[in-house]
């Protein structure tokens, strides 16, 4: 049986927001994407943002957003922002149909 690293395999390159707990990051560059399905198979519009700063570290990672009440909350920021890297902190509270995003530039 080979040896599964778990850490390196859901560690990742990805940003997992936290129910509850603040999330500072450097957004590069932003764009839109159907990656993902809803439970009716139908492709899921949102945003992916390349990261370059986590919680003060520098870091190479991607942030996938599919939640409309976060996207209604990043969208002037981004709009404002144009192509320029912008800074937020994202908090996420709730789950399912109950959840709501705090979001701020900082």
């Amino acid at each position: 049986m080979t040896e599964i690293n778990w850490e390196e395999m859901l560690g990742g390159n990805f940003i997992k927001l936290v129910n509850g707990e603040a999330k500072t990051m450097v957004l590069k560059s932003w764009q839109p994407q159907t990656a993902f399905k809803d439970d009716a198979g139908n492709p899921k519009k949102g945003l992916v943002f390349e990261v370059t700063e986590e919680d003060g570290t520098a870091c190479e990672k991607s942030w996938t957003v599919t939640a409309i009440r976060a996207l209604v909350k990043l969208r002037p920021i981004l709009e404002k922002a144009a192509d320029s890297p912008v800074k937020v902190s994202v908090v996420r509270v709730g789950e399912g149909k109950n959840t709501q995003y705090n979001v701020q530039e900082v």
